[in-house]
């Protein structure tokens, strides 16, 4: 293309501009941007009207720069950083030097669009919108930023800026944007559903430069709560369950929540949860800690809530497990008629170790050797712990038992002492068929046994009768 002049007294001594008033004749409007002139011969009046209107402007030697883009015959001219020496008054001779100015630049050329110094991206830079942080499915608030600059620092305009999602699945819009006089491409991002350290986004410019942001998303609102692991457990009645609760809470979008508040409450079967409310972990789960209660004869149950209307249940069935103990109440030590029953019922009480009572114990009932008839054969104890039966006693004359038994407790064994009833038959033991003479004393004497409708006799004492 020709050479480039970095100075405007270099382009002066080779393409004839001369100095006006003491300063090189330059079309200046801002740091590092480029004003277009139509090819050699035309001003543009645009160019011009905008020059008029600067006032007082500077020049640092070494930072302007004429330049002719020979093929597609248009005059650049790079304006300086710092301005002086132009102003409204000498405007007229200085726009009269145009002419020399564009044939010095049609004589040795110098960096165009197409020059790597020229429109062609260097680096493009993050100007703004990095490292922000937002709600997931949300914009962050500040606009993605970049800079796009040519081999020298310079901004180049009218280039297109890729906007590209690399990780997230958030958005951007519009994902294509050209650079503004300053260099400058923007859009705005929609971050994706993805909470954490997860969201990326490229700005590219000609593919292979590249400029990154990178966001936090937090999660949403608390939208649902469930379980973690199991949700039905078995244990045993007044003892912590081996496994504790674990509950989850999440967003819309399925991220769990840290440091969300949960309350735990049991809802039946008595017992306890600990703690009673908390927050969850870096992993959006809280854990609790459940005592079960003593009730045996129904689900117990225990909720998690993460709010009025986000709420998850766990189940338990409560066995009887150490500690828990059946003690006799009452019905002990009856004394009775054989084949009668006893006048009080039998009463056991099933309990905890601390003496809260069990409900809904299965209690099984029995006399021992066939000494009779317990009823009913089971029974369950109650609110107050406690299951009562009825007690009839065998045909055997003499102390009987009968016990109470919680399956895997020791049982509670009763005893009551069993007469004979009144005597309903006589047998004749000895002095049946004696021989002797009228009016004597018969060697043997005569022996009857008074035996009552069981066919029980009673050997420690007579039996009621006549002779």
């Amino acid at each position: 293309m020709g050479r480039c002049f970095e100075r405007a007294d270099e382009a002066a001594r080779y393409g004839g501009a001369k100095r006006v008033d003491d300063a090189w004749w330059v079309v200046a409007s801002g740091v590092g941007e480029w004003q277009d002139i139509p090819g050699p011969g035309l001003v543009n009046p645009d160019a011009i009207r905008f020059a008029s209107t600067l006032g007082r402007v500077e020049m640092r030697a070494g930072e302007s720069c004429l330049c002719l883009d020979s093929t597609h015959r248009r005059v650049y001219i790079c304006f300086p950083r710092v301005v002086s020496s132009l102003s409204p008054f000498n405007m007229g001779a200085r726009l009269r030097r145009l002419p020399l100015l564009i044939a010095a630049a049609a004589l040795f050329g110098c960096d165009s669009p197409s020059d790597p110094g020229g429109s062609v991206p260097a680096e493009i830079v993050v100007v703004s919108g990095d490292l922000q942080t937002a709600t997931v499915g949300t914009d962050p608030g500040a606009a993605l930023v970049v800079r796009v600059t040519n081999s020298r620092g310079r901004p180049v305009s009218g280039h297109p800026v890729q906007f590209v999602v690399t990780a997230g699945g958030g958005t951007v819009a519009p994902p294509s944007v050209l650079t503004d006089a300053d260099g400058v491409a923007q859009t705005r991002w929609t971050l994706g559903t993805v909470a954490g350290d997860t969201q990326r986004v490229e700005a590219r410019a000609n593919g292979a430069v590249i400029a990154s942001f990178r966001a936090v998303a937090r999660p949403d609102v608390p939208a649902a709560i469930t379980p973690v692991g199991a949700t039905a457990f078995t244990g045993a009645a007044g003892q912590v369950l081996l496994d504790s609760l674990a509950a989850r809470v999440a967003d819309r979008f399925g991220n769990p929540i840290p440091s969300a508040p949960v309350v735990w409450t049991v809802r039946a079967g008595g017992g306890a949860v600990s703690p009673v409310s908390g927050a969850t972990d870096a992993q959006g789960v809280a854990r609790a800690a459940w005592t079960l209660g003593a009730r045996l004869d129904s689900v117990q149950v225990v909720e998690a809530a993460a709010g009025v209307s986000l709420a998850t249940q766990f189940t338990a069935t409560a066995t009887v497990g150490v500690g828990v103990t059946v003690v006799k109440v009452r019905g002990d030590l009856q004394g009775g008629v054989v084949g009668a029953a006893l006048a009080d019922s039998l009463v056991v009480k099933v309990s905890l170790l601390d003496g809260s009572p069990v409900q809904g114990a299965t209690v099984s009932w029995s006399a021992a050797g066939g000494t009779g008839l317990v009823t009913p054969a089971t029974s369950t104890t109650g609110p107050n712990g406690e299951a009562a039966a009825r007690w009839t006693l065998g045909t055997l004359a003499g102390v009987q038992s009968a016990t109470a038994t919680v399956a895997g407790l020791t049982p509670a064994t009763f005893l009551a002492t069993a007469a004979p009833g009144p005597a309903a038959v006589l047998q004749k033991v000895s002095g049946d068929g004696q021989v002797g003479s009228p009016g004597t004393r018969l060697a043997d004497s005569l022996v009857v046994r008074a035996i009552d409708a069981h066919g029980t006799r009673c050997p420690a004492r007579p039996c009621p009768g006549r002779w």
